[in-house]
């Protein structure tokens, strides 16, 4: 039986960043200013209503030496998370191609994809392009 999965993308998306947009170039500060991030509230009502049906991933940017700091959001914001999907801290691939790496491991094996949820609109029309149901969401 195929697994429903639904991914989510963090920064953006799921968690308002535009408080930490001017830093964007300095990626320490940018990252360090992530746990002052508010959630979507709307979103994150919908993925709760799904996650009895489907399986939520979240994905992020962000590199894997974040990862408590990110769990401890998703967490403190009841996000319900079957698997969290960051960046290898020395993995220095373009976003838009990580985007694409990540949702083809995450539909490789028995998982289904019900939907996609991203902010960025040129991995949105690529995907759409393979065939997946992409829904483009931001906070700017």
């Amino acid at each position: 039986m195929k697994i429903k999965k639904i991914m989510v993308e963090l920064d953006g998306v799921l968690s308002d960043n535009t408080h930490r947009l001017d830093y964007r170039g300095d990626y320490d500060h940018y990252q360090y200013l992530f746990e002052g991030d508010s959630v979507n509230e709307k979103l994150l009502e919908i993925l709760s209503a799904l996650s009895d049906t489907h399986e939520i991933t979240v994905f992020t940017m962000m590199p894997e030496r974040m990862r408590t700091e990110v769990e401890s959001w998703l967490a403190d914001n009841d996000v319900p998370c079957e698997e969290l999907v960051m960046r290898p801290d020395t993995d220095y691939t373009k976003e838009s191609d990580l985007r694409l790496e990540f949702v083809a491991d995450a539909f490789a094996g028995s998982a289904e994809c019900a939907g996609i949820i991203i902010t960025n609109e040129k991995a949105t029309e690529q995907l759409r392009e393979q065939g997946y149901f992409v829904m483009q969401i931001g906070w700017s």
